[in-house]
């Protein structure tokens, strides 16, 4: 059974629960998700995550402060793949 990190910019996605939820179901049809974060979350944007945030622990990145920054930015990247190399043994996948 593979195993999956998930990482989502809300930011630039404009993903809402729905979507992710169906996202989530599709990944554990083949697999878990061992790993959640969520980048630019701002809980008055992005409220409807906290449920989800707290029952599975999924950590979070606060939003830049700059408005013009709606692009995975080159520091998300970085953490992706420094988490993706670290874990190597527990992932499979990152998306």
């Amino acid at each position: 059974m593979k195993r999956y990190a998930v990482l989502v910019d809300l930011q630039s996605e404009r993903l809402g629960i729905e979507m992710f939820d169906k996202l989530i179901e599709e990944i554990t049809r083949g697999g878990s998700v061992e790993y959640v974060k969520f980048y630019n979350y701002l809980a008055k944007r992005n409220g409807e995550f906290s449920s989800f945030i707290k029952e599975y622990g999924a950590d979070i990145d606060l939003p830049m402060m700059s408005k013009e920054c709606m692009e995975v930015t080159d520091e998300q990247e970085e953490g992706a793949y420094r988490y993706a190399a670290g874990h190597r043994r527990r992932q499979d996948s990152v998306f």
